[in-house]
């Protein structure tokens, strides 16, 4: 057997911007893989957090995703996500990498928020307004995302709203709360919450009635960052209907509450690949995601392939 190569998360970057994940995971949906089809991702309770484990396959590879979530994390001075991909050669069957497995989603998980919502942020040059809640990781992650995607096409602004100003001092920050705040939040053309909130942080009033609006930070069905009200009249698209019914709290609570109904959720893969425009109607358009497993193979896949080009 070959030797099994090291991704770090240094390295990782190197191989693949944020803009060629994203061109990633829309090429995966434009060749047919169906988010239906993804093997269900595992969450295991264990001392001091949560395991996960997430497998996943796509034609020419196969791999896994293990992680660790840890409790309390900022008190006991450890990352809040560590762990590794384990990457397979689906002809040969063998093991032909492992990559850093918090990097892996620091890159993917923004790369999926934008590839929801790639095809509305195109459609105009005029500079685009972009409001994201939380300072962390992945707060800034989707920043670079965003200024990759649109490179060349539009200028972005950008402001970020937490309740602790953040280290980097050259952020553009408001406190949560604060009517500066508001007034961002209520002319934005895009609002990215990334946060680990458990109870709503942006209510229908908040946003202006042609948002574009990112949720990412909660993952559990008891766990949203969005009140109900803010699907409301909304186009809603989601990873998958079925994912999102096991884990998109702030989708399943805005059903529960009738502000939407489960027929009315679109696909990623629809909103992708077919030619409805599923945003012809005025009005606001959520993108719930909570992250499935074969986002994670796909860029995986790209970080191979870009070594042997």
């Amino acid at each position: 057997m070959s030797s099994i190569a090291y991704i770090s998360g240094e390295e990782l970057f190197r191989r693949v911007r944020p803009a060629q994940a994203v061109n990633a995971l829309i090429d995966a949906l434009n060749a047919g893989f169906d988010p239906a089809t993804d093997l269900p991702r595992t969450r295991y309770d264990v001392s001091g957090g949560q395991l996960l484990l997430m497998p996943s396959t796509v034609p020419e590879y196969f791999g896994i995703k293990v992680l660790s979530l840890a409790d309390d994390s900022a008190a006991r001075g450890i990352p809040l996500i560590q762990g590794a991909y384990l990457l397979f050669d689906a002809a040969s069957m063998a093991p032909v990498a492992t990559i850093d497995g918090a990097a892996m989603t620091a890159l993917r998980t923004p790369a999926v928020s934008i590839a929801g919502v790639r095809h509305l942020l195109v459609k105009s040059a005029e500079p685009l307004s972009a409001v994201i809640f939380g300072t962390g990781l992945q707060a800034r992650h989707h920043e670079a995302t965003l200024r990759d995607v649109l490179d060349g096409i539009r200028e972005v602004d950008v402001t970020y709203i937490g309740r602790s100003c953040p280290d980097d001092a050259s952020l553009h920050w408001f406190e949560s709360g604060s009517g500066e705040a508001a007034a961002a939040v209520k002319s934005a053309d895009l609002v990215i919450t990334a946060t680990s909130a458990t109870e709503p942080i942006v209510q229908a009033s908040d946003l202006r009635e042609d948002a574009i609006v990112v949720a990412m930070g909660a993952h559990t069905p008891d766990t949203r960052e969005l009140a109900g009200d803010v699907f409301a009249g909304a186009t809603v698209i989601v990873e998958d209907v079925d994912v999102a019914m096991r884990e998109a709290g702030d989708v399943v609570q805005a059903i529960a509450e009738g502000h939407i109904e489960k027929s009315a959720l679109v696909s990623l893969q629809e909103a992708v690949t077919t030619s409805t425009d599923y945003t012809q109607a005025p009005g606001r358009v959520v993108f719930k995601t909570t992250g499935m497993p074969w986002e994670d193979v796909v860029v995986a896949a790209a970080a191979i392939n870009s070594a042997a080009e």
